[in-house]
Order: structure tokens, then sequence, then C-alpha cells
């Protein structure tokens, strides 16, 4: 069974993990329907899997 990061990233963490920077990342989530941030206490975070799942589409696409 493929188990699942249930890591949430912020939006820095993201963009790093992404090699982009913070405003780059803003334009390709506008874009590019990167998955949408989850809500807690106040802040946004994406789970790493989201993030793994939205990479592996990403380069899926550009393979075809």
């Amino acid at each position: 069974m493929n188990q699942k990061s249930l890591k949430l990233l912020n939006v820095s963490q993201t963009a790093n993990t992404l090699g982009m920077s913070n405003t780059k990342f803003w334009r390709v989530r506008k874009a590019n329907g990167f998955p949408k941030p989850m809500k807690i206490h106040g802040g946004i975070g994406w789970p790493m899997y989201k993030i793994e799942e939205w990479i592996e589409g990403e380069f899926n696409k550009a393979q075809d």
C-alpha cells in the first residue's frame, strides 16, 4: 500500500519543493490548476502527497 505523506507545507516550503520563488509559485498555482490549499488554524498549507501527485501529473503531461 502506498502511504500518503500528511506533512503540511506552507507557501515557502511548497515553492522550495517545486524549485521556484513564492511569486512564481502563486502564478503557477493560478494558471496550472495546482491543488487548493488546506486551511488550518488561520493558515494555509498543502499536504506533501498532493504536491507529489501534482508533480507526477505535470511530468506525465510533459512526456506526452
